[in-house]
C-alpha cells in the first residue's frame, strides 16, 4: 500500500496558496525551466478552452522525463507525485547549470492557477506514469494527492494537436485556468510568444524551440528577443543591427573587490564568483529610421510601435539574468530614477546561481531583492554610466525632433493654415510702420535662423556618412563601399529634403505657427510676436504635455483643438501686452496657468489602457 502524500501540510492552507499572484506567464515559465533542465529540446503549448468555459492549457516536452526514483531519498515511492508536492524538488543528474531551485515552481503554478490538472511522463524505455490535482478532491482529504498511476498512453485531449510523445518527455495539463487573467486563447499565446522569447532568449539562440498553438487555429514559433540587441538572429538585431556596447563591468567575490562581501568560489568554475553587467545605448536614428518614425508625437503607429519594441517604460532598464534565464527585466537596480530619458537605456547583470543569496532570489524566480551592500557597489560603478548614456540619447533625440518639428506633419501644416483664415477677423494692436518693418526684418532673420539649424543638424549626418565612406575606402571591401555610398546617398537626400520642407512650411501663409521643444521653468508655452505671425512655442517636458497633449496629438482633430485653443490664448496675451502693467499681469497669469495645468495633469493621470482582452501588442502599450 501506497504511503500518504499531501500536496501542502493542510487542506486549510490551500486556499491562502492559491493566492500567491502567479499568472499564466510565470507558470509557463516555471513549467519552462523544469523542460529545461530536463534537456527538452522541444516544448509546445496549446491554450483551449475548459467545459467552464474558462482555458485551459497544456504543455508539453521531450526532455528526459520526471526521473523515476531520487537518489539518496527512499521515502519517495512515486515521483510523479512528488513533483506536485510544495517543496517536490527533483534534480536531473548531468545538468551543470540547472535553472530549478526550491521544488515549488510546478505545484505553486497549478494550485494558483487551475483547479484541476494532471501530470504525464515518460523515461526512456519506462511506462507512462501520472498524477493529478483536484482541489475539491484536496479541500475533502486534507490535502491528500491521489496515488501515481501506469498508463500505455496518454488521453488525446491531454495532447497538444499533432503531439506525439517521443521517447521520453512530460506533459502537464492545467485542465480549468479559473485563476487566469485572460479570456482569449490568442490573448494569452500573443503574451506568451513575446515573453517566453526574451526570458529563455539564450536557449532559443542554442536551439530550443517553443511552439504556441491555440484551440482557434493560431500557431508561433517562439523567436528569441533581446533586449540588448547582442544576440545573433535575435528579433532586435534582425530589426536594429547588433548596437554597440557602451561600457562592461564586472564584481568579483574574491574578498577584495567587494571588501563587505565575503570571499564566495562558483563549485561550477572553481574560481570566485563572478557579477557581469553590460550597458548599450540604441541608436536612436536607426531605431526611428527601421521603425518608420518620424517624430514622437506622431501618429498612433508611430507611438505604438516604439512602445512595442520596448522604448518605453515597457522596456527600459536592465535586465537580470541567472543561468542564462532571465529572471525580471526593466529593472533599474537603484542606478537612475526611471523616467522617459532612458528609453534607448538598455543593460544586461548576470550572475551564477551560487550568490543567489545576494539577490534573494525567491521560488517564484521573477522574483527578487538585491543585497544593500552589493546594490549600493552597481550603483556606485554604474549610474554615472546610465546617466552618460541617457543623455547622450536625449541629445540624440532632440537633434532629431528638431527637424521634425520645424518640417511638421500635413496634419500640423493644415492647423496653421487654419489660423491664417483669422487674420482678418481679429484686430491686431496698431503700431508704426517703423515698429512693423522692424518687426519683419526680425521674423525673416528667425526663419533663416531656423533654416540654418536645420542645415547644421543635417550637416552632421552627411558628414558622418562621409567619414564611414572614407574608412570603407581605406579598407577596400566593395561591400562596405557600396552600403557607405548609399548611406551617403540617403544623408544628403534627407538633407535636402529637410531644407526643402521647412522653406515650403514658411512659404505657406499663416498667423500662428508651432514649435515644440523644452522650456525652462515649467511654463506652458512661449510666445514670440513678429506682428504679422505669432510663434507659439510649447513645452515639451510641461506636465501639460507629457501627460496630455502628447496623447491627444495622435488624434488629429484632439490635437488641432488643442493647438487653436494655446494660440488663442498667446494670441490674447501678445496683443494685450500694451503697458507694463499688462506684461506684468500676463507673466502672473502664465505663471498661474503653468502651475495650474502641472498640478491638474499630475491629478489626472490619464492612462493610455486597451480595453480587455486586446492583444499583447496593445498590452504593451505604454
Amino acid at each position: 500500500m501506497s504511503r500518504e502524500v499531501r500536496m501542502i501540510n493542510s487542506a486549510k492552507s490551500l486556499e491562502s496558496m492559491r493566492d500567491l499572484g502567479i499568472d499564466e506567464e510565470t507558470g509557463v515559465g516555471e513549467c519552462s525551466d523544469n523542460s529545461i533542465d530536463a534537456g527538452a529540446t522541444k516544448i509546445r503549448i496549446h491554450i483551449g478552452k475548459s467545459p467552464e468555459g474558462n482555458l485551459s492549457m497544456i504543455f508539453a516536452d521531450n526532455g528526459k522525463g520526471i526521473p523515476e526514483e531520487i537518489p539518496n531519498r527512499p521515502d519517495v515511492e512515486h515521483t510523479v507525485q512528488h513533483v506536485l508536492r510544495f517543496g517536490g524538488k527533483i534534480s536531473h543528474m548531468g545538468r551543470n547549470n540547472p535553472i530549478g531551485r526550491f521544488g515549488y515552481g510546478l505545484s505553486q503554478s497549478v494550485l494558483c492557477l487551475s483547479d484541476r490538472a494532471v501530470v504525464y511522463s515518460k523515461c526512456a524505455g519506462s511506462s507512462i506514469r501520472t498524477c493529478y490535482y483536484d482541489l475539491d478532491e484536496l479541500r475533502n482529504s486534507d490535502a491528500k494527492l491521489p496515488d501515481e498511476e501506469v498508463l500505455e498512453s496518454i488521453p488525446a485531449e491531454h495532447c497538444p494537436p499533432d503531439w506525439n510523445l517521443e521517447d521520453s518527455g512530460t506533459v502537464v495539463c492545467f485542465l480549468n485556468l479559473d485563476r487566469g487573467g485572460y479570456k482569449l486563447a490568442s490573448n494569452l499565446a500573443r503574451k506568451l510568444d513575446r515573453e517566453l522569447g526574451r526570458i529563455y532568449r539564450r536557449y532559443i539562440a542554442s536551439g530550443l524551440e517553443i511552439t504556441i498553438t491555440t484551440s482557434g487555429g493560431d500557431s508561433f514559433e517562439v523567436q528569441a528577443r533581446d533586449p540588448i540587441c547582442q544576440l545573433p538572429f535575435s528579433m532586435e538585431v534582425k530589426k536594429f543591427g547588433i548596437m554597440p556596447v557602451h561600457a562592461t563591468c564586472s564584481f568579483r567575490f574574491d574578498g577584495k573587490d567587494l571588501p563587505k562581501l565575503p570571499e564566495i568560489i562558483d563549485p561550477k568554475t572553481g574560481t570566485h564568483a563572478i557579477i557581469r553587467i553590460r550597458m548599450v545605448k540604441f541608436d536612436v536614428e536607426k531605431v526611428w529610421k527601421a521603425l518608420g518614425v518620424k517624430k514622437t508625437t506622431g501618429t498612433p503607429k508611430n507611438r505604438r510601435e516604439l512602445t512595442n519594441w520596448g522604448f518605453s517604460g515597457k522596456g527600459r532598464g536592465f535586465s537580470v539574468m541567472r543561468n542564462g534565464r532571465e529572471l525580471d527585466h526593466k529593472t533599474t537596480l537603484g542606478c537612475y530614477t526611471d523616467s522617459s530619458m532612458y528609453n534607448y537605456f538598455r543593460g544586461e547583470i548576470e550572475f551564477p546561481a551560487v550568490l543567489d543569496d545576494y539577490f534573494n532570489v525567491q521560488n517564484i524566480k521573477g522574483r527578487f531583492n538585491l543585497n544593500p551592500s552589493l546594490k549600493a557597489s552597481i550603483r556606485n560603478r554604474c549610474a554615472n554610466v546610465v546617466k552618460n548614456i541617457a543623455n547622450e540619447a536625449t541629445s540624440q533625440l532632440r537633434a532629431l525632433e528638431f527637424i521634425d518639428k520645424s518640417t511638421l506633419d500635413e496634419e500640423d501644416l493644415e492647423t496653421e493654415k487654419l489660423t491664417e483664415k483669422i487674420r482678418n477677423v481679429v484686430k491686431r494692436k496698431q503700431i508704426s510702420r517703423e515698429e512693423h518693418d522692424a518687426k519683419k526684418k526680425d521674423l525673416q532673420q528667425r526663419k533663416e535662423s531656423v533654416i540654418s539649424q536645420v542645415k547644421t543638424e543635417t550637416s552632421k549626418k552627411v558628414a558622418d556618412a562621409e567619414h564611414l565612406l572614407s574608412m570603407a575606402k581605406s579598407g577596400g571591401d566593395k561591400a562596405e563601399i557600396d552600403s557607405a555610398e548609399d548611406s551617403l546617398k540617403d544623408a544628403k537626400e534627407e538633407q535636402s529634403a529637410a531644407v526643402s520642407a521647412i522653406r515650403k512650411r514658411f512659404e505657406i501663409p499663416a498667423f500662428c505657427r508651432k514649435w515644440v521643444k523644452p522650456l525652462r521653468d515649467g511654463v506652458l508655452y512661449a510666445v514670440e510676436d513678429y506682428q504679422d505671425e505669432i510663434w507659439v512655442t510649447i513645452n515639451s517636458e510641461s506636465a501639460f504635455f507629457q501627460s496630455l497633449y502628447e496623447r491627444a496629438s495622435q488624434h488629429t482633430d484632439q490635437a488641432a483643438l488643442l493647438d487653436l485653443i494655446i494660440f488663442a490664448i498667446a494670441y490674447t496675451e501678445v496683443d494685450s501686452n500694451n503697458s507694463a502693467e499688462m506684461v506684468n499681469f500676463w507673466r502672473n497669469v502664465k505663471q498661474n496657468l503653468s502651475m495650474l495645468t502641472y498640478l491638474f495633469s499630475n491629478m489626472v493621470r490619464l492612462e493610455d489602457k486597451p480595453p480587455e482582452d486586446v492583444g499583447s501588442d496593445l498590452s504593451e502599450y505604454e
